[in-house]
């Protein structure tokens, strides 16, 4: 552990571990309150759906013009306004759920997050690679989602606290809220974080960026994601439909996901292999879709153990793409996140009409088949990589 800590810019990594937690907990905390929110503002599915869709037509503007910003503020500044955003946006939906009723102003501050989402993805993992070295990185990526994981299982978890404490559910970003505001304050610290490397602050530095090699990488990370938002997102909807469980015993369940998520990132950072990772991305997928099976003929458990098997599949596909494209990552991982963000908008629209026309199973008939396409996009990158070296 101390050879680990004497080759790591410590600060730059904290910044990049405290940001996704922060941006996490509030951004999952949509998914255990949705029913409610829906029920809040009369809303159907299809309507509803514009509180996922609104932050990711956001986070396309922020990953879109990524090289614009970073070029022009470089990444720590971008940082800054970004969780500056993130404050904001929650300060907003606190107000829209316990001052002024109003899906207007919920809208806002999701929008918010969802601009504040795009531009921290892009920061967080450059400053990763900025901090880290080669042989740590995939460890380093696996701990920094592993408080993704960690995040979204304490959002259904701080839900249940506050409910048991005899507080609103509406109350709920009123606590989460505490985590941006210590974020900001970190953040703002002056003079302690410093990058070094040019490839992360001048886009001119680096060579053209070969996009038709660059899709298959971003198809099978976009495909993944879209699948396990589309399944964290809806937990409660399609798991209550399939098996007749009621708001509290899918709300535990919703947690044993993020916890299983959280659980097999944490194992992975201490876990040695030398598998690589594509070996690793195939067990993954296959993992998930046998446990979505599983979850749906035998008992709603082996739903929330989907978390377990897609818990190393993020880091992995983002080192995967950072051993690819190792002289021009600030451009191919814009890229990569910007067709994740474009794909998850589309997919919270087909989700919203899809199950408003054909019910909750509509769910599963789209986010089950998304990981089987990820795992052809992913067979493909192998194919281009024996063509790149």
């Amino acid at each position: 552990m101390r050879k680990y800590l004497e080759k790591i810019n410590l600060p730059l990594l904290s910044l990049s571990y405290f940001a996704l937690f922060s941006l996490a907990i509030v951004d999952n905390a949509k998914s255990p309150i949705y029913p409610n929110l829906l029920k809040l503002f009369s809303l159907n599915h299809n309507s509803g759906a514009w509180i996922f869709v609104l932050p990711s037509i956001m986070g396309i503007l922020a990953t879109s013009t990524s090289s614009f910003w970073i070029k022009k503020f470089g990444i720590i500044n971008a940082k800054r306004f970004f969780i500056s955003i993130l404050l904001s946006g929650t300060t907003a939906m606190i107000f829209s759920l316990n001052l002024y009723i109003s899906f207007a102003l919920f809208i806002i501050g999701t929008s918010m997050i969802g601009l504040s989402m795009g531009g921290m993805s892009i920061t967080m993992n450059l400053l990763i690679d900025e901090a880290v070295p080669a042989e740590y990185r995939r460890k380093s990526f696996s701990g920094l989602h592993s408080l993704y994981g960690l995040a979204s299982f304490f959002a259904p978890a701080v839900l249940i606290l506050i409910i048991k404490l005899n507080y609103e559910w509406k109350q709920l970003f009123n606590f989460l809220i505490l985590f941006p505001l210590l974020l900001f304050i970190y953040a703002y610290r002056k003079d302690f974080f410093i990058i070094k490397n040019k490839a992360h602050s001048d886009p001119n530095f680096l060579g053209e960026l070969d996009f038709k090699k660059t899709i298959p990488f971003a198809l099978m990370l976009s495909f993944y994601v879209c699948s396990e938002v589309t399944i964290s997102s809806r937990f409660r909807v399609f798991s209550q439909h399939i098996w007749g469980i009621n708001q509290e015993t899918s709300n535990t369940y919703l947690a044993l996901f993020f916890g299983f998520l959280t659980l097999g990132r944490i194992v992975f950072v201490f876990f040695e292999t030398k598998s690589s990772n594509r070996k690793l991305l195939l067990i993954s997928l296959a993992g998930s879709v046998i446990f979505y099976f599983l979850g749906i003929k035998t008992h709603p458990l082996f739903l929330s153990l989907i978390g377990l098997s897609m818990s190393f599949y993020f880091p992995c596909a983002l080192d995967l793409i950072s051993e690819s494209f190792t002289k021009n990552l600030n451009r191919a991982l814009p890229f990569c996140l910007n067709l994740v963000a474009i794909k998850l908008l589309a997919t919270h629209f087909i989700i919203g009409y899809f199950t408003e026309m054909f019910g909750p199973w509509a769910i599963v008939s789209i986010s089950l088949p998304m990981l089987l396409i990820a795992m052809l996009f992913l067979l493909k990158t192998k194919f281009v990589k024996l063509h790149q070296s």
